[in-house]
């Protein structure tokens, strides 16, 4: 091959190497820009989602939020639970899109978005009657820190949040309703009667946080022990609940294993416990007179008003020591 040859063939390659070059160049910051998602959700505050609408495979559930309490509306009207609705709101509200996953509708199964998927989860949000969020959650990023979606205003496009919506929001009735059956402030107290198959026990507090016989002012409640009936009272949990029980159903509260009235306020408060749960470890019946529900809760609270009541007598005070009477 001749010199002029050869320098047609190197101007060739050289020519062919600058446009394959020209070709694969990027501009650096277009190369590694991502579209801009802060306008695809509506602007939300912080305490601003005052009503949400979830459904899940476990069924759906309407809560509102009044005041500073969240309530339960649909199916049934229920008390929340306040951790659980104000955790869910305060994600809703920092909610924000990052990526786009896929904008192939065949596809949404695989992110757990399509109509029958079991973990497809319809969220509705609302803040001063305003609909703020509409959107169906699917499954895990694989880091696992966010979540894939579909927005209701753009069904074809599965985008990734920033946010674990699965954990926060795939949830029964069951774990959106308030699990306490009684709530009653400590400071609030005032007298405790208590009947069991080994008598009576009547305690009224005195002066400071003291409590006595009404019967035997010698009688005296061990500060510490006392602690664990008194708190029964206050944030007392079921495990399990009867909204509608059958009246052919025995619960054992005609012949309760405790019978428990506790005024606090100015206002009596009956607990009766009942029968052990058949077919559970450690659970037994209890009722709250006049409220039509049954609820089943933990044995070890029963066991608090069973016990022999000297376990919670203290020792008397000494003449010397004994508190003036207001």
């Amino acid at each position: 091959m001749n010199t002029g040859k050869q320098l047609i063939v190197a101007l060739v390659v050289l020519g062919a190497l600058i446009g394959a070059a020209l070709l694969l160049w990027r501009d650096p910051f277009e190369k590694g820009a991502k579209p801009d998602y802060s306008g695809l959700l509506p602007a939300r505050s912080e305490g601003s989602i005052d009503k949400i609408v979830v459904t899940n495979k476990a069924g759906a559930i309407t809560a509102d939020k009044r005041g500073d309490n969240w309530w339960i509306i649909e199916p049934r009207e229920l008390p929340a639970d306040d951790a659980q609705l104000k955790a869910a709101a305060a994600s809703l509200e920092k909610l924000a899109v990052v990526d786009t996953a896929s904008k192939k509708q065949e596809r949404q199964a695989e992110y757990g978005l399509a109509e029958d998927s079991p973990e497809r989860i319809e969220v509705k949000a609302s803040a001063a009657g305003t609909e703020v969020l509409n959107f169906a959650a699917g499954k895990h990023t694989p880091d696992g820190q966010g979540t894939f979606i579909l927005l209701a205003k753009d069904p074809n496009t599965v985008y990734v949040t920033s946010a674990s919506l699965p954990s926060t929001l795939n949830r029964g009735i069951k774990e959106w309703r308030s699990k306490v059956v009684l709530d009653l402030p400590r400071e609030t107290l005032e007298r405790l009667q208590v009947v069991n198959s080994k008598g009576s026990l009547d305690l009224e507090k005195e002066s400071g946080e003291k409590w006595r016989k009404k019967d035997d002012p010698t009688w005296q409640a061990d500060d510490v022990r006392f602690e664990q009936v008194l708190g029964a009272f206050t944030r007392l949990p079921w495990v399990e609940v009867v909204d509608e029980p059958e009246l052919a159903v025995d619960y054992g509260f005609s012949t309760p294993q405790a019978r428990v009235t506790v005024t606090a306020g100015g206002k009596d408060y009956v607990v009766v416990f009942g029968k052990d749960v058949e077919g559970t470890t450690g659970n037994c019946w209890l009722k709250i007179e006049g409220d039509p529900k049954v609820y089943q809760v933990r044995k070890a609270i029963l066991d608090r008003f069973t016990r022999d009541f000297d376990y919670y007598r203290g020792e008397a005070p000494k003449p010397d020591q004994e508190e003036p009477k207001k």
